[in-house]
């Protein structure tokens, strides 16, 4: 892990923004949540193990697979975030029967985290689990039940690419970094990307991580989108922000299965998981499935089915 200069700028200057409503809601935001605090807490290195980025609501309709109801649950569920972060934790368990069936042995450590791509926000889970030369296949599994079109792997495995992360993590001194200011937040990074909505984010809620992977083929991109954001905040909290820039090198991989051409999983189970272990795996497809019906999402207006192919923000 490397601290680098909060003064460097890698990002070419940019043409004067004008005032926008994230910029505004987020400077209301840190003058009600920052606290008087001292110099920035700089944050120690602790043992990362391996790390599995899933959720239990696909972005896309698999064709054939859900019923009207669970349908319309998800839609519900996509549009509010503190009933989908609720049924994220209540199917929690499903998530670790997976595992558990895929690597009995493994502990595995399921905690809720929140994420942000293609403009949108929204709670997801992070499992946390030793090394392992079955992280793929846990991966794969999670994918195939959750209807997932991809699923990030973070752990040294011999297909995975060795990618810069960097992230910011703040201290008890302030408390910038919450559900409440993560929407403002990714506004703030994706104004600095002059609008790239391929930049992500995941905030680790336990440790007050903001961390943003590089993923891009620029050099340096994300480091200078990031820096900048660190700067902002410390700007709009006029040097009070308890917080931390930090570098470090992550092995990545993605998986993935496109619902609309493959309705069954085919890239999951095919390329991953043998017939066997997807015969025991419909045993927590049923329960998920059981689990959406639960939500009896009454017909009407605003929870209309969608559209085969239409995407679920």
């Amino acid at each position: 892990m490397t601290r680098f200069p909060l003064s460097s700028r890698v990002q070419p200057s940019r043409r004067a923004r004008r005032p926008t409503p994230w910029r505004a809601a987020l400077s209301l935001a840190v003058s009600l949540l920052i606290s008087a605090g001292g110099p920035p807490a700089i944050a120690k290195e602790e043992p990362i193990p391996c790390e599995i980025n899933f959720s239990a609501l696909p972005h896309h309709v698999p064709a054939n697979q859900l019923s009207l109801q669970q349908e319309r649950a998800l839609h519900a569920l996509a549009t509010n975030p503190a009933e989908a972060e609720a049924f994220l934790k209540s199917v929690s368990p499903v998530a670790a029967g997976i595992l558990s069936t895929v690597a009995p042995a493994l502990s595995v450590d399921i905690r809720p985290v929140w994420g942000g791509y293609r403009g949108h926000t929204g709670p997801s889970l992070a499992a946390h689990f030793p090394p392992t030369d079955k992280a793929n296949r846990l991966a794969a599994a999670l994918g195939y039940v959750f209807f997932q079109d991809s699923v990030l792997v973070q752990c040294p495995t011999d297909d995975a690419i060795e990618t810069p992360a960097y992230w910011i993590e703040e201290g008890e001194e302030s408390d910038l970094l919450n559900q409440t200011t993560l929407k403002s937040l990714y506004g703030m990074m994706i104004g600095e990307a002059d609008g790239d909505l391929h930049l992500g984010f995941t905030y680790y809620p336990q440790a007050d991580r903001f961390l943003v992977l590089a993923l891009s083929d620029r050099p340096d991109y994300e480091r200078g989108v990031v820096t900048a954001l660190d700067r902002q905040l410390r700007q709009f909290s006029e040097g009070r922000a308890d917080i931390t820039l930090l570098k470090g090198t992550k092995s990545v991989r993605f998986l993935a299965n496109d619902w609309r051409v493959d309705p069954k999983g085919k890239h999951y189970a095919e390329t991953y998981l043998s017939d066997d272990l997807v015969a025991r795996l419909s045993v927590f497809r049923a329960q998920y499935l059981s689990a959406l019906d639960a939500l009896a999402v009454p017909p009407g207006p605003a929870s209309s089915p969608l559209a085969k192919d239409d995407e679920i923000p």
